[in-house]
């Protein structure tokens, strides 16, 4: 309980979201980095693994997210938009992986195949979009209308 004196409450908000993402979110990726060890995927199955996972991920959220926008009316195109943006993974993945490692419920090497699935599913997401958008040009300008009238 943090008393409304003099606008204090939302001075500390302040200054405590901002040593978060100066200081203890670069510490949280390092220390993520630090703990993934790519050198254990060392065999052709090992990497032909983290390839099914990355594509089983993909196709889940993206397809799932792409087909559920559908469904409800959105075209195509900008469904498929919709399911590259619900696709990225970044930094929510990387809270459960490292909980999951630090409980014992993922080996160090599948932990690494994941950590692996979430930087390539959030660094695709722009390219797929633009992707979406340069195929999606000769139909015109992505219409925010829809996504509006719908919420």
């Amino acid at each position: 309980m943090i008393p409304q004196v003099a606008g204090f409450r939302g001075k500390l908000v302040v200054r405590v979201e901002s040593i978060t993402a100066v200081l203890l979110l670069p510490l949280f990726f390092a220390f993520t980095g630090l703990r993934t060890h790519i050198g254990l995927l060392n065999t052709t199955h090992d990497w032909l693994i983290c390839f099914v996972i990355i594509g089983v991920a993909t196709a889940g959220k993206l397809g799932g997210s792409a087909v559920a926008a559908r469904l409800t009316g959105m075209p195509w195109r900008e469904s498929l938009q919709l399911g590259a943006l619900m696709n990225t993974r970044g930094l929510m993945e990387l809270i459960a992986l490292n909980i999951g490692y630090d409980m014992g419920i993922l080996s160090q090497r599948i932990f690494t195949m994941l950590v692996i699935m979430a930087l390539v599913t959030t660094i695709i997401t722009g390219p797929l979009l633009r992707l979406l958008a340069i195929k999606g040009e000769a139909e015109g300008p992505l219409d925010p209308e829809p996504l509006l009238s719908s919420g």
